[in-house]
Order: C-alpha cells, then sequence, then structure tokens
C-alpha cells in the first residue's frame, strides 16, 4: 500500500486524500499491484475486508470499491506492467471517467472526469449491499460473488 500512497501524493500533490482524484489513484494502484504480487482473487478479499470497517460513509464505500474494481481490472488486464506504466493507464481511466470521485464535501459522486453518474455504471453494488447487510444483520454466511 506504501507505494500506492508514495505514487498518489507524487501525482495529486495538490489534492488531500478523501474523494479526490488521488484517492480513486490510490485505491485502483493499490488493488493492481496487489493483483501483481498476490492473484486476482486474493485481491478481492483483501480490498473487500479493507472497506468492511465502522463508520464509512456510503458514498466512500461504494466509491472505493468500485475504484477498487477498476484497478483489479487494470492488473489482471497488465500483468507484465511495471509501476509507472500501471500509473500511466490508471490516469488514463481517470481521465477517461472510469472512476468515482466524490463533490459536493464528499456528499455527491460523480465519475472522474466530472460527467453525472449512474446507477448501471458503479462496480461492485453487489458487494456493498452485501456487506451493508452483513454488518447491520450479522450474516456470517460467506458471500457467492463479488
Amino acid at each position: 500500500m506504501e507505494t500506492a500512497v508514495e505514487m498518489s501524493r507524487e501525482t495529486y500533490p495538490e489534492l488531500d486524500g478523501r474523494g479526490t482524484e488521488r484517492d480513486a489513484y490510490r485505491h485502483a494502484m493499490w488493488q493492481a499491484l496487489n493483483v501483481l504480487s498476490v492473484g486476482e482473487e486474493a485481491t478481492r478479499e483483501m480490498a473487500n475486508a479493507h472497506e468492511y470497517r465502522d463508520g464509512q460513509p456510503m458514498n466512500d464505500m461504494i466509491m472505493d470499491i468500485h475504484n477498487n474494481e477498476i484497478g483489479i481490472e487494470i492488473g489482471r488486464e497488465n500483468p507484465n506492467a511495471s509501476p509507472e506504466e500501471l500509473s500511466q493507464i490508471i490516469l488514463n481511466r481517470i481521465s477517461a471517467g472510469d472512476m468515482i470521485i466524490l463533490v459536493n464535501n464528499n456528499t455527491k459522486m460523480t465519475k472522474s472526469n466530472g460527467e453525472a453518474i449512474k446507477a448501471n455504471d458503479i462496480r461492485g453494488l453487489n458487494t456493498v449491499m452485501w456487506i451493508v447487510l452483513e454488518k447491520k444483520g450479522g450474516n456470517n454466511e460467506k458471500k457467492q460473488n463479488y
């Protein structure tokens, strides 16, 4: 994670972390690097477990899980990429609007290129719902699909 944090600070020094392009970049980079080192399944398990924490606002969780999924995809599709190559791919995806960021004091989600977001644009909604239900209901059954 330290590499992803450092690279996000270098790439977006003018932005703070929460809800910004820097946050989206960090999540995607972290997961892309994890896929290269431990594989997709373990990465997804770790990423979702990280989002399973008390007090996280729903918008943050949706944004983080979506951006994690983009990072997992990037890692899977670029198994021999260097961190610098991954960075460029992630920056391209941010410019294209594939990531989610938060605006209006972190109260509204938008695509990373500023376009409005629709529900079918969001990846990982099933995971978000499972986490919410798990936290509220204490369901101990293993989730079937991420």
